[in-house]
């Protein structure tokens, strides 16, 4: 099979125009904690849910923006993400923005305390307090915003998260110039600061349509909000020109690792709690113990805010058998050739919205072992007969187990993998879920909404 072309994107006239807002109240609150620079991110950066999106709306011939606010430009900028051509707009966040969060080590955190790093006197806490509980509010110049969604021709906002007070802002923004607003769920924490207490169900109930896989989440907005808008189940696409099974010993030979080794396979952001690291690391002592003598490895790709920490539990759990490649890998080849030239996928996520990495090691024809964070219960609907064990969370004796299975069973592997990949390209291939955003997004679908 042959790499991954870029989709052409769909500028030509008449093309709905979708403008896509990412996580985050600056671009960079992301990038910096995998180690990407802006400029990395607009020229090579892909895959995840974003990138999955635009080019599953270009499929179905949508023209899809990407809006981005970031702290390393002065006046808006366009460029292009090159594997993409997708069109970026670089926003400089709101001057009253940067002022409320000067003084913040983390803007996302729980309390203003924590926001401040501990460090509030008792004097400056009041100032410190509306500071906290404001400054979401600012981080969307709404007028300059509508002004510029009109100049491109907008016709949809899709956000990233709903539990987040730049939705809230986005739907005002959407209100103000007749744009619907959709939001999809991708696990994003719920923090609900005092205003977002009071915005956000005006917000949601003004949205045009919310996109959620998870089952349980699903359940939890209709209970909380009683959304008049249509909650769809659309999962995360994938592109299937970029993840396909290779030749597992000719790889291995390439790449320079053990052809008689039985590997697992972990990718992913390094956040340990969320991503149920400890809970993966101890497991993993656990298949040590059960298959030991036998040549056997863990493989760690990724890079994170908890880096530090991971590192620690690495050392404190002295297996030779864990390998970790601590960076993020941009070469979305790269990063296939390592997936397939393993024997099993593993996350033992606690939380998850609908993860993509699960989704892509399946492509690579990988059998999976996981967890039941929100998610992948949804994408292991069927369990083994899709090609995956589905473990409960923080159980690391049973994902013990289904390593154990997997990794002591080449026959019974090989035959999960080939049914992984069959259940990615039913589901979850670009096309259909282009169709059934551009049927949810489309203009000219809104009246059916």
């Amino acid at each position: 099979m042959t790499p991954a072309l870029p989709i052409p994107i769909g500028n030509s006239r008449g093309s709905e125009v979708v403008a896509i807002f990412p996580w985050g109240n600056c671009i960079e609150d992301f990038l910096d904690t995998i180690g990407i620079s802006l400029d990395k991110f607009c020229q090579e950066m892909t895959g995840g849910w974003l990138f999955g999106y635009i080019s599953a709306l270009q499929s179905a011939g949508l023209a899809p923006i990407l809006y981005c606010y970031s702290r390393a430009i002065l006046k808006t900028e366009k460029r292009i993400h090159s594997p993409t051509n997708c069109t970026i707009r670089l926003i400089p966040l709101p001057r009253p923005y940067r002022l409320l969060v000067r003084n913040m080590s983390s803007p996302y955190a729980w309390r203003a305390k924590d926001a401040f790093g501990g460090k509030i006197s008792r004097l400056s806490h009041p100032f410190a307090e509306l500071a906290f509980q404001f400054s979401p509010y600012f981080a969307v110049a709404r007028s300059s915003l509508a002004r510029l969604l009109q100049a491109d021709n907008c016709t949809a906002l899709l956000v990233q998260e709903y539990e987040d007070p730049r939705f809230d802002s986005l739907i005002a923004v959407g209100q103000s110039v007749g744009i619907p607003v959709f939001a999809t769920f991708q696990g994003g924490d719920r923090h609900f600061r005092y205003l977002e207490k009071y915005f956000r169900p005006r917000a949601i109930a003004k949205a045009a349509g919310l996109i959620i896989a998870s089952a349980g989440e699903a359940k939890r907005v209709k209970e909380r909000y009683r959304p008049s808008c249509p909650i769809v189940d659309i999962p995360n696409p994938l592109d299937l020109r970029t993840w396909f099974p290779e030749m597992r010993n000719e790889v291995r030979v390439a790449l320079g690792w053990t052809v008689g080794e039985r590997v697992a396979i972990y990718h992913g952001r390094i956040e340990v709690h969320r991503k149920g690291l400890d809970i993966l690391l101890s497991a993993w002592a656990g298949v040590n113990e059960a298959m030991a003598g036998r040549p056997i490895r863990l493989v760690v790709i990724g890079d994170g805010p908890d880096r530090a920490i991971f590192q620690q539990l690495i050392e404190r759990c002295g297996s030779e058998s864990v390998t970790w490649i601590s960076n993020y890998i941009l070469d979305r080849t790269a990063m296939r050739r390592m997936l397939c030239a393993a024997d099993v996928a593993v996350t033992a996520s606690r939380h998850e919205g609908f993860p993509v990495a699960p989704l892509e090691a399946m492509a690579c024809g990988l059998p999976i072992v996981a967890t039941d964070a929100p998610g992948i219960p949804e994408i292991l609907a069927g369990g083994r007969a899709v090609g995956g064990i589905l473990c409960r969370r923080d159980d690391a004796k049973v994902i013990a187990a289904a390593l154990v299975e997997l990794l002591s069973d080449s026959e019974k592997s090989e035959r999960y993998g080939r049914l992984a990949r069959q259940s990615i390209e039913a589901r979850f291939a670009l096309e259909p879920v282009g169709r059934r955003l551009a049927a949810l997004i489309s203009r000219s679908n809104l009246s059916r909404l």
